[in-house]
């Protein structure tokens, strides 16, 4: 079953569809189903993993996406239609992990190649019908072989150790350091990374990556400012996306972003990610890459972590330019989550003014089949700063209260 609706007149445009990288043949595909990835700690929650299938729908273009039922209902369709936000052409609803599954396996028979954002088992989608050969995407992706792929120079001083070498290694390190799992599974959100500033950090360390033979201890960096460049790529051309500031806790785990006004990044930050998917491309790299890239008090910029997915900047950086031609007091933005135990039409009118006046930007709607909550994800938008967070802190209480 295909989704089907109008589409409003005043679209926005991304700046590269998965059409124009994957190409209009393939099924692309964002869902993980259970069992949970164990380095992608959101994923442990099914609302989010429903969620996420349909992040990438609005970039989608004539690439038919896997998208949950619970993002594609009516009203919610109908506010992002009525935000300007296009919507795929493509998208094939499912219900459940069975439900995904029958329909995975349907169009592997079928001969289409799958375009997947995370690491599949060769059980569930053969090797051979990935529209990438995974082991590219793996060898990129594993944190053991960043310096394959970054200029030397520019990433924190590292090493790649044994698991078991660890207490003995930390002794000679002063805290606080940063360990990371080496590992063929997708990671993401600080699931993989750990900062040791106490001896409890190096147990808690060793308890979540006990999987892993091998580990990357790396230096830390107290960086000025933290950035996500955005590239994509078709094999041919490399085409840069934009650069959104980074909203990290402490401990590592990922927020937010910030972008345009104020997350703008110097052009030898732009050439560095550059440079990196350069160096995939030559390996047979196809796809988007998010690279997160650190710059030091004294200006050099360090890439800590790579990613070669669409990553959670990558759909605002998208729109961000046809957002500032349609109106000029959209000059920074923020992505936000809102969620209620409400069902999706008792909190969309909370919505409706920002909405109708080009502040906020809905990128999805969710709805639960079970306990009935609902929840949203939006580029909320303004003038500066604090513009936006007087209206992130305003629908937060519009939220509470609908």
């Amino acid at each position: 079953m295909s989704v089907s609706h109008h589409q409003h007149r005043d679209l926005l445009e991304p700046i590269r569809t998965l059409a124009s990288v994957f190409g209009g043949e393939v099924l692309y595909t964002s869902f993980t189903p259970g069992p949970v990835v164990h380095f992608l700690p959101d994923f442990q929650v099914e609302s989010y993993r429903h969620r996420v299938s349909a992040s990438h729908q609005s970039i989608a273009g004539e690439t038919t996406i896997l998208c949950s039922k619970r993002c594609l209902t009516p009203e919610g369709l109908d506010l992002l239609r009525r935000a300007g936000l296009p919507y795929a052409q493509n998208a094939e609803a499912f219900s459940d992990d069975g439900d995904y599954l029958d329909r995975l396996e349907s169009h592997i028979s079928a001969g289409r190649r799958i375009a997947a954002q995370h690491t599949y088992d060769g059980k569930l989608v053969p090797k051979g019908a990935l529209w990438i050969d995974p082991e590219i995407v793996t060898f990129l992706n594993s944190k053991a072989n960043l310096a394959e792929l970054v200029p030397l120079g520019f990433a924190p001083r590292r090493d790649i150790i044994p698991k078991d070498h660890l207490l003995q290694a930390s002794v000679r390190r002063t805290h606080p350091f940063v360990i990371k799992a080496v590992t063929t599974l997708s990671t993401g959100s600080g699931g993989a990374v750990v900062i040791v500033r106490k001896e409890d950090d190096l147990e808690d360390a060793l308890s979540r990556f006990q999987s892993c033979a091998e580990l990357v201890v790396e230096e830390f960096v107290k960086f000025t400012q933290s950035v996500c460049v955005n590239f994509a790529t078709d094999g041919r051309s490399i085409e840069y996306l934009g650069s959104a500031e980074q909203i990290v806790e402490d401990n590592g785990h990922f927020l937010g972003n910030w972008f345009g006004e104020g997350a703008m990044v110097p052009s030898v930050v732009i050439d560095l990610g550059e440079e990196i998917m350069r160096n995939a491309v030559r390996r047979g790299y196809r796809g988007f890459g998010g690279f997160d890239i650190g710059i030091t008090p004294d200006g050099r910029p360090l890439a800590f972590d790579l990613n070669f997915r669409l990553c959670a900047s990558t759909i605002p950086l998208q729109f961000l330019p046809s957002i500032q031609r349609r109106s000029k007091a959209a000059r920074c933005g923020k992505s936000s989550g809102f969620s209620s135990s409400k069902p999706l039409h008792q909190v969309l009118p909370v919505l409706e003014v920002p909405v109708a006046a080009g502040m906020a930007l809905p990128l999805l709607t969710y709805q639960d089949p079970v306990d009935g909550g609902s929840a949203v994800r939006l580029l909320l938008l303004g003038e500066d700063r604090d513009q936006v967070d007087r209206l992130e802190a305003s629908l937060g209480t519009g939220f509470l209260q609908a």
